[in-house]
């Protein structure tokens, strides 16, 4: 019995003296000098051997440098640089495109002790966004500020592309592939389902008629049209076989819209089921109503 008194007096104590501590420690930082930078404004100095971005140079007459070796990739330790190569009419190759995934960049500097051109080069620069952060989520304040809920939806599609563009240049194109079939079509399309199944105020027409309100859905309608009728056209060509392991979203997407290009197309076959079904399952059913005339032969 002393012994559990005892521990039950141990535990409380010990309670109480971690309270103490973490209520002293804020205490002590709570009464000392205020060291927020207030950033971008205030920049911290830099070293002079200090490695961020990474950059292609030219040289004085303005020629690229990159005569796309591959010795930069072979010597980046976690392979995020890639590239493609191709000789010009005087024989000299050069780089046709160039890429860095700078999610995976250490910017341990081997790629520029590898380069026999100087060609690429590690900068002090370290900052890879817009310092006003602001127009940056334009979109995405319109989206959460708009009373039309249909409006705020073209908003975040909008977002969402701004989203994928973002991922495009930080070197990852198939995230920035999912981004856009994945977000903004199918998930936006789940939207656009309960909106339509909500039972929204109904606008007072504008007198008249007008072609208008209908220029968009014209539009869109004909863009579809002439994408079906060419995917259609194409038809299947059989070809070998992908690998995806290491393929680009460029090659993905030739092999699913030539192998697979049916399927596709019953996906969005169904896709527009599902938007039929919700403005089905949005009209509203009026009961018939009884004249005067009923009522007086009922009464």
């Amino acid at each position: 019995m002393d012994e559990k008194v005892n521990g039950y007096i141990k535990e409380t104590l010990g309670i109480f003296s971690g309270l103490a501590r973490g209520l002293g420690t804020t205490l002590i930082h709570l009464f000392k000098k205020n060291v927020t930078e207030e950033y971008p404004e205030y920049k911290r100095p830099l070293f002079e051997r200090t490695r961020a971005r990474i950059i292609l140079t030219r040289d004085p007459e303005g020629e690229e440098r990159c005569v796309a070796c591959y010795l930069c990739a072979a010597a980046c330790p976690v392979s995020c640089i890639s590239m493609g190569g191709a000789e010009r009419e005087d024989g000299r190759r050069w780089a046709t495109w160039f890429r860095i995934n700078f999610a995976r960049c250490i910017y341990c500097g081997l790629c520029e002790e590898a380069c026999p051109t100087l060609a690429i080069q590690l900068t002090a620069h370290y900052e890879f966004c817009d310092d006003d952060i602001l127009n940056l989520v334009v979109s995405t304040g319109l989206a959460v500020s708009q009373r039309k809920l249909v409006h705020a939806v073209v908003f975040l599609i909008i977002s969402f592309f701004a989203t994928a563009l973002l991922f495009y240049l930080l070197g990852a194109p198939f995230l920035a592939a999912l981004e856009v079939i994945i977000y903004a079509g199918a998930v936006m399309v789940m939207f656009l389902f309960i909106i339509m199944t909500l039972k929204l105020e109904k606008e007072e027409p504008e007198s008249g008629t007008s072609l208008r309100p209908w220029f968009p859905a014209i539009l869109l309608g004909g863009i579809s049209l002439v994408l079906l009728v060419t995917l259609l056209w194409m038809g299947q060509d059989h070809g070998a076989l992908l690998k995806l392991a290491m393929a680009a979203p460029r090659e993905v997407g030739k092999y699913l819209f030539r192998e697979f290009w049916f399927s596709v197309e019953v996906v969005s076959f169904l896709l527009f089921v599902a938007l039929a079904g919700a403005l089905y399952l949005a009209k509203e059913h009026k009961k018939p109503t009884k004249t005067a005339d009923s009522q007086q032969e009922a009464s």
